[in-house]
This record gives structure tokens, C-alpha cells and sequence, in this order.
């Protein structure tokens, strides 16, 4: 009914979802007591990210093969569907305006998208660029998904909003502050006990220098001399130190050994990019056109996991999750078990 044929249904329902035009979740309310844990966006690509990225790859004006890396938004999920060919206009000859990429014109704010036109590409038969300009009811409906897409992510607990990160960071500080000032007064009482007891220490240790060595002048000045140095052990629990040496095994206690990094098996890998439609930062291709994971920071525990799920072949494994404290981790310790 929508114009699209059956061999290509498939392909135009998976640039939707990567578009951000229809996003795929699951409700499941007893997942957990809280929203966020009942709302669950696995089976987005790059969920912590605006638009996933993809490389376009194209020929030069000499013919050689080239490699772009860009965004999938929705306006290039829309070129594809011929309903919206009214909002892309080619672009001929030199424009009246700066043309700027459509995701990049997106976060624009209004005085810098003054005189600026937004664009995407687009591959010929023969595979090289042309650049369409986006008309402004396809950057309203971005501005829109990304809302939403945010909106979700929020819900689901992917994404921590500006203002809630800005009132924990609040009290954050405030309790910082209320740390540092019992310190601040906790070594100032420590310093004023020391300014008291100081010139008592050295009036006993003189007066023990004269009874154990009688009248010997030298060794009463040496005794004298070496006063403050022997007074010094007896003032060092007072200084700021003290704190810093009994913080020193909680931080240890703290420590943890680390797990089993996540890990691709070459042989078994057919760069088939499925692992990379989960999270393109966490996964890559290395330089024996193979998957690999240069830096598991890049992503979630949970990305290892699914990446781990849908590989055909078994060849990611997903090791130990760095984060402790992220959501759901039980769960996706179970589901990361059969494929270590």
C-alpha cells in the first residue's frame, strides 16, 4: 500500500528504525519497579548516541574508491521513500547558501543557521556524491525525532538530562564542600593543639637533657638543637597526612582485580558488520578486515552482550562488565555467560 516492493520491505523497515523514524523497544512492567527498568531500547543501533554511524563508501571524480564516515538520520531514511521527493531539491551550480550537513544544521541555533542551507548525500548509479538539499518540514521532523529519541532515553534510563546532571552535580558539590570544611576544621584544632604543646615538648626535653648529661655544655646544645627534628614524629598525626594515611586502605579496600576483557576470535569472524549496527564506536574493523574491540569503554556492557547475541558465528565474547553499577547487570551477566 506503500508503494514499496516486497524484495525491498525489509530494507526500508530497518533504515526506519536506524533513522530514528520508528524506534523499537519493549515494555515489560515486571522487569523491575522503576520505569527505567521496565523500558528497555535493545535492538536501536548506537543507543547512546543522536543518529547511528555508518561509512559511505563512494567514487572520486578520478574513479577511486573512497570512505565517508556519516550519520543515518531520518532525512536519509525519507530520500528513500518517494512520498517525501517533494522535500530534496538536487543541488546545481553554486547555491545561494553555505550548505551545511542536515545533522550538523539540526543543533544549530537560529542565529548561526542564518544564511546556511542544510544537505545530505546521495550515491548516482555510479556511485559517486550528489548533495540534495532538506527542506524545512524535514528539519522540523528531525528536530522532532531526536526529541523523542531523547525523550526515550531518558525514560529508559540511557540518558541522564541536562537538568538532572546539573542538580546531582549540585549536590554533589555541596557535600564536598561540607567534607572539606570538617577537614579545614578538624586541622586547624589539630594545629592550635600543636602551637600549645610545642614549647612544653621542648621545655621537657631540654630539662631531660640536663639531668642525664649533667653540666656538658655541647651535648645540652646538640640536645637543644635536636629538639624541633625529635618533636616532629610526635606532630605529624596532627597534620593534614593523617586523613590522607587512614583514606589509604578504604581506596584499596575499594580496588578491584580486573575481569576478563571482551574479546573477538579472528578465525571464527566474517566481518559480516552485525556486531556494529549495535554500537560503531565499540566495534571496528582492524586492519585484517576482521571485527575487533580497540577500547571496551566505548560502549556498555549490554552492547557486548547483544553484539555477543546476534554474532552468526559465536566469535565475540563479552568478558566481565567494567561498570558494576550498570543497569540491569545481573541479567546481562546471565546472558553473557554461554558465549565466554
Amino acid at each position: 500500500e506503500h508503494g514499496i516492493p516486497d524484495d525491498a520491505s525489509l530494507r526500508n523497515a530497518r533504515l526506519a528504525l536506524e533513522g530514528r523514524a520508528v524506534p523499537y523497544m519493549i515494555y515489560d512492567p515486571d522487569a523491575g519497579s522503576s520505569l527505567s527498568e521496565r523500558l528497555d531500547l535493545d535492538g536501536n543501533p548506537d543507543i547512546d548516541q543522536d543518529w547511528p554511524t555508518y561509512e559511505l563508501k563512494y567514487k572520486d571524480e578520478n574513479g577511486k574508491d573512497q570512505v565517508m564516515e556519516l550519520p543515518m538520520t531520518i532525512a536519509d531514511w525519507a530520500a528513500t521513500e518517494f512520498w517525501f521527493i517533494k522535500h530534496f531539491t538536487r543541488v546545481k551550480g553554486n547555491p545561494e547558501k553555505e550548505l551545511v550537513l542536515y545533522h550538523e544544521y539540526l543543533n544549530l541555533p537560529p542565529e548561526e543557521a542564518e544564511g546556511k542551507a542544510p544537505f545530505i548525500y546521495a550515491l548516482t548509479p555510479k556511485s559517486q556524491l550528489e548533495k540534495y538539499l532538506v527542506s524545512e518540514e524535514m528539519v522540523e521532523l528531525g528536530r522532532e525525532r531526536l526529541d523523542f529519541w531523547n525523550e526515550l532515553r531518558e525514560m529508559s534510563g540511557d540518558r541522564i538530562s541536562d537538568e538532572v546532571r546539573e542538580k546531582v552535580s549540585e549536590e554533589k558539590e555541596a557535600e564536598f564542600e561540607a567534607k572539606l570544611d570538617a577537614l579545614k576544621a578538624e586541622y586547624e584544632d589539630k594545629m592550635e593543639n600543636l602551637r600549645q604543646s610545642y614549647p612544653q615538648e621542648v621545655a621537657r626535653r631540654m630539662a631531660e637533657a640536663l639531668m642525664g648529661q649533667g653540666a656538658n655544655l655541647d651535648s645540652f646544645v646538640s640536645s637543644v638543637a635536636s629538639a624541633p627534628a625529635a618533636a616532629a614524629p610526635a606532630a605529624k598525626p596532627a597534620t593534614a597526612a593523617a586523613p590522607a594515611e587512614k583514606a589509604e586502605p578504604e581506596a584499596a579496600e575499594e580496588e578491584e582485580e580486573p575481569g576478563m576483557a571482551p574479546w573477538i576470535e579472528e578465525e571464527l569472524c566474517t566481518a559480516c558488520g552485525d556486531c556494529m549496527k549495535v554500537n560503531t564506536k565499540l566495534f571496528v574493523y582492524g586492519d585484517s578486515g576482521k571485527a575487533k574491540i580497540p577500547d571496551p569503554k566505548k560502549g556498555s556492557f549490554k552492547d557486548l552482550v547483544v553484539a555477543a547475541e546476534r554474532c552468526p558465528t559465536g566469535a565475540i565474547h563479552p568478558g566481565e562488565p567494567i561498570n558494576k553499577k550498570e543497569k540491569n547487570l545481573d541479567q546481562l551477566i546471565a546472558r553473557a555467560e554461554p558465549f565466554n
